[in-house]
């Protein structure tokens, strides 16, 4: 799997992005359309966030990937300092019109700065290829 470097984003912040990518490629294993979650690192440990088993949403829902950020603001609101993704699939449409898999990626490096990225993937033979990240 490629690993990715941006340099505007702290080490520590990309590290947690490389841990995202590879645990959704895990996850697109075994699911078309994995739930959404989020990672954060609080005081150099990463924990996992996924919203409540209750939840009667579907994966691709609005309202589930909001309820996923307002938990990790909520997260971040108690430790004042962490750095978070929140990663979700979707599917979008380029210019020409052609369709790709994206990993969406909210990127928050607990310091104000946030980034939103697309990493393309494709499945073959070989397992999950991500493509370059697309930012804006």
């Amino acid at each position: 799997m490629k690993r990715f470097k941006t340099p505007s984003m702290a080490s520590e912040c990309e590290s947690l992005v490389q841990h995202v990518l590879d645990f959704a490629a895990v996850m697109l294993q075994f699911s078309d359309n994995p739930y959404p979650f989020a990672a954060i690192r609080v005081h150099g440990r990463i924990e996992c966030v996924f919203c409540p088993e209750n939840s009667n949403e579907d994966a691709r829902s609005n309202s589930m990937i909001e309820q996923l950020e307002w938990l990790v603001l909520d997260r971040q609101f108690q430790t004042r300092t962490i750095s978070s993704v929140v990663a979700f699939c979707a599917e979008v449409e380029t210019a020409g019109h052609d369709r790709m898999d994206v990993i969406v990626t909210k990127i928050d490096d607990g310091q104000g700065l946030e980034v939103t990225r697309l990493y393309p993937f494709s499945r073959d033979q070989t397992g999950l290829t991500f493509s370059d990240p697309i930012s804006y």
